[in-house]
């Protein structure tokens, strides 16, 4: 099955990191949250409710469509297995029935 991946960037912008570095790289990870979707139509409509000007504890911040690949070069301080469980259980808890 096809899956399509947003980003909600926390505080609005890409350049904030948050975290450890990543133990072999040293590198960190933005303050991003990454998000799932099954189809092309939720993800816009997520991307739809961008709220620029809201806390991010109020689900505010900067959203954009992105590639698997593109998520990961956002997420550079975890480890790619810590990676994949995420984005599983972010799609496990949107579609959990």
């Amino acid at each position: 099955m096809r899956k399509y991946y947003g980003v909600r960037f926390l505080g609005g912008n890409r350049t904030c990191t948050i975290g450890q570095a990543n133990e072999k790289t040293g590198r960190y990870s933005v303050a991003c949250v990454v998000e799932v979707f099954r189809t092309r139509a939720e993800r816009d409509e997520w991307i739809s409710k961008e709220k620029i000007s809201a806390p991010c504890g109020c689900d505010g911040g900067k959203r954009i469509a992105a590639t698997k690949k593109e998520c990961r070069g956002y997420r550079l301080g975890e480890t790619i297995a810590s990676f994949n469980e995420d984005l599983e259980l972010n799609e496990f808890w949107r579609y959990e029935e």
